[in-house]
């Protein structure tokens, strides 16, 4: 394709041609059972959602420096390093 088009010219189809993909694809997405849509940028969680809701409070202190977490923060350097 960069033989025959060029390399500005295939970036511009790859492109379009992704954007039609991303596009198509976004059609099937619907909103979660438990959230209903107020306006379009809102979700607000129906009355039964909050009835159901857990009594346990999961806040990102405790869990945002877990192992888990250093160990993924770190292959994301590492892979981000590797790029540049």
């Amino acid at each position: 394709m960069l033989g025959a088009f060029g390399l500005q010219n295939s970036m511009l189809i790859f492109g379009i041609g992704f954007l039609v993909i991303v596009v198509c694809l976004a059609q099937v997405l619907r909103i979660p059972a438990g959230l209903h849509s107020t306006s379009s940028l809102i979700l607000v969680p129906k009355r039964r959602a909050l009835a159901q809701r857990s009594v346990r409070d999961f806040s990102v202190g405790p869990q945002k420096w877990s192992g888990i977490f250093a160990l993924a923060l770190w292959v994301m350097f590492a892979c981000g390093a590797g790029l540049a």
